[in-house]
């Protein structure tokens, strides 16, 4: 039998002694309410002001919710989330209808809700190809749950004082003070969460202003999307109930993606135009029937210059469309004065990866240069030796290009690099010739501002282990290619180059929106360590700007120095040296520059999530390359260069414990390789 208590005093004795004083109680034991009233024990009377900690405003006992309980009591009482029931569905329809959202999760409480959030964010991150992006920044002073994750999110030290070690990836900012936020903010942060109002901090609401330039730091921090309709590189019927069926689709996707800020236009197709006017298709179909041929043209034009833009204007009318890609008129296909081009001499054309720097258009919107991906993951399709070439079956049946395409990854790189030394290093100098490769056409298109004014390379991921041309493997793995294009495109860009007139120039791009002032330091050195030459400036970099700030004879800048012994050194300080950009520059093709051997020394230490790993090298180490034999560390940088008698630190993220991670280390450099 359970005892039944008579009085307050009794209940709250009780409670005491049996229940765990995780809060605070009031000296009140609650009997029953009525409407905004509740009754304790004694039979006192009070006005309900609390609501469940503000979470339950409905009242009490309102004969519409007490009826609907008593359904429910009287179906099922509980029904877990491997089934469907139809009340749940309901209030998620409802919920959808009439928010901003997609789907509905259901929690018990706002710490398991705020767990969901924590745990969606990191997952997206890594999902999209970021694993190192798993802080999340929140506020002083808030309060966020009880689990020892949203504890930990909450912004008081109070909280988290008996319960440390506590999870990593949480940084606290100051409520209503943007600038903070801005402080702590950088590429490893996967969300901010933040409360309106704050309860625990005092009851404090978020100004408009605050919220707003949160949002539009969240915005800021991400990517612009290029959004193709699904058309592609052939032609599609469209008339009748068919360009309706086209015309439905595009609406659901305009209407499903049209609020997200990421979305800079919309593409009718991909290359269809281009195949009409340039690939022969217009004269082929014309000489097979004259009429059939202007019955296609007339579906085409109805559905990518009438339909899908129709549909853009109706649906997102504060958006662009763009009719194709390449695209520079409607009477004609591409060129490299109007719109936007495809550029494969570099690859499909054969060319030189010098011609990146020679060739000029408005907007290169697709380039690209095939790898494979590294050894690791190339184990988990050809774990046999006996397949360890690229021309092997199995090789080849990972090659979307066939063996056309792996002869050209082998010419490339043996006119640029030096034969490896074996398959796991043929693989990796094919890391760094792709990478170069990308490094040399973005640093062109930028240095060509303002006549260029966009550079997408293609591609960034793989949706099955192959050579190709992403940047990220099918396993989530980056290559060379990843880590220099993020460099390639920070917000300044210091680009040495040695043009044709035999001057070193030294080329600053910024797309900041404030001129900023800086020292920039050009140095010509030795790959042993000596310096043949330094000179150092202050500069002033104009906002969205390309202007060459340093030039020199290179006769007299090499001081009678062979150019394959040299490199060049340029750095850039700014912010008052807190920000530095570098950049090194070779005057030969990488085979023939004299690589002395580069002798490595690692250390490691224990960070959050991770590792910190220093590397030095007593001579100049070309694309250092770490790896762990493990899918799911992911590395600050890597593919990097390490200076004569200099070091790099680089944080490597990872679950391995200590000793696993170095027995397994895995550290080489270019002259390693041959």
């Amino acid at each position: 039998m359970i005892e039944k208590f008579k009085t307050n005093a009794e209940v709250i004795e009780n409670g005491d002694k049996y229940l765990y004083g995780n809060h605070v109680r009031m000296p009140i034991s609650m009997e029953r309410g009525e409407g905004v009233y509740v009754f304790d024990k004694d039979g006192n009377k009070y006005l309900d002001f609390v609501g469940g900690i503000a979470v339950n405003g409905l009242g009490h006992c309102h004969p519409a919710i007490v009826k609907c309980l008593q359904e429910r009591a009287e179906t099922i009482l509980h029904c877990s989330n491997y089934f469907y029931n139809e009340p749940a569905v309901q209030t998620a329809k409802l919920i959808v209808e009439n928010s901003c959202f997609d789907k509905v999760l259901f929690a018990n409480s706002g710490a398991e809700a705020n767990e969901g959030q924590i745990k969606l964010a990191r997952k997206y991150a890594k999902d999209h190809g970021h694993p190192e992006r798993f802080v999340v920044i929140t506020m002083k002073n808030s309060f966020h749950g009880r689990t020892l994750a949203t504890c930990t999110a909450t912004g008081q030290y109070a909280v988290h004082r008996y319960f440390e070690p506590l999870p990593s990836g949480f940084r606290y900012a100051e409520f209503n003070n943007l600038q903070s936020v801005k402080d702590i903010m950088d590429e490893y942060v996967c969300a901010i969460l933040t409360e309106p109002v704050q309860g625990e901090g005092g009851v404090r609401p978020a100004s408009q202003e605050f919220l707003q330039g949160l949002r539009d730091l969240c915005d800021e921090k991400g990517i612009l999307v290029w959004q193709d309709f699904m058309f592609a590189c052939s032609l599609y019927p469209a008339e009748g109930e068919l360009l309706e069926n086209i015309r439905q689709e595009a609406i659901d996707n305009v209407k499903r993606l049209r609020n997200h800020a990421c979305i800079a236009l919309w593409c009718g197709n991909n290359e269809c135009n281009d195949a009409w006017f340039n690939w022969g298709w217009q004269k082929r179909y014309k000489a097979q029937n004259p009429e059939y041929e202007q019955k296609i043209w007339k579906q085409f034009n109805d559905q990518y210059n009438v339909t899908l833009p129709q549909v853009v204007e109706e649906y997102a009318p504060e958006s662009f469309y763009w009719p194709s890609s390449p695209f520079a008129r409607y009477d004609g296909g591409s060129d490299d004065r109007n719109g936007d081009r495809h550029y494969w001499e570099v690859w499909h054309g054969k060319k030189p990866i010098e011609m990146y720097n020679k060739e000029r258009s408005r907007f290169f919107s697709e380039y690209g240069f095939q790898s494979f991906p590294e050894f690791e993951s190339v184990k988990r399709y050809a774990p046999r030796q006996e397949d360890w070439d690229i021309y092997s079956e199995v090789m080849m049946s990972h090659q979307r290009g066939g063996m056309h395409a792996n002869e050209l990854i082998e010419t490339y790189l043996l006119n640029e690099y030096r034969k490896p030394r074996n398959f796991e290093a043929f693989l990796y100098m094919n890391h760094v010739l792709q990478g170069d490769a990308i490094k040399t056409a973005i640093e062109a298109h930028r240095r060509d501002m303002p006549y260029c004014m966009g550079t997408l390379f293609w591609q960034h991921n793989d949706c099955w282990p192959v050579a190709s041309w992403a940047s990220r493997d099918y396993y989530g793995r980056w290559k060379a290619q990843h880590y220099f294009a993020r460099k390639a495109y920070r917000d300044i860009l210091v680009s040495p180059i040695a043009d044709e007139d035999g001057q070193l120039k030294v080329q600053i791009v910024s797309d900041r929106h404030k001129v900023c002032n800086g020292r920039l330091e050009v140095k010509v050195m030795k790959l042993t360590g000596e310096v043949l030459n330094s000179y150092n400036r202050n500069v002033k970099v104009d906002a969205n700007s390309s202007k060459a700030l340093f030039s020199v004879p290179l006769d007299e800048a090499l001081k009678g120095a062979r150019k394959e012994d040299v490199f060049i050194h340029a750095v850039l300080l700014t912010d008052k040296g807190n920000s530095n950009y570098t950049n090194n520059y070779f005057l030969v093709k990488q085979k023939e520059v004299n690589y002395p051997k580069a002798q490595l020394a690692t250390s490691v230490q224990p960070i959050e999530g991770g590792f910190e790993v220093t590397l030095s090298s007593d001579n100049f180490a070309r694309a250092v390359f770490i790896a762990t034999g493990d899918v799911n560390s992911s590395f600050s940088d890597n593919y990097f260069d390490i200076l004569p008698g200099s070091s790099v630190k680089v944080e490597v993220y990872t679950d391995l414990p200590l000793a696993t991670f170095e027995k397994q280390l895995k550290v080489v450099s270019l002259s390693d390789e041959y």
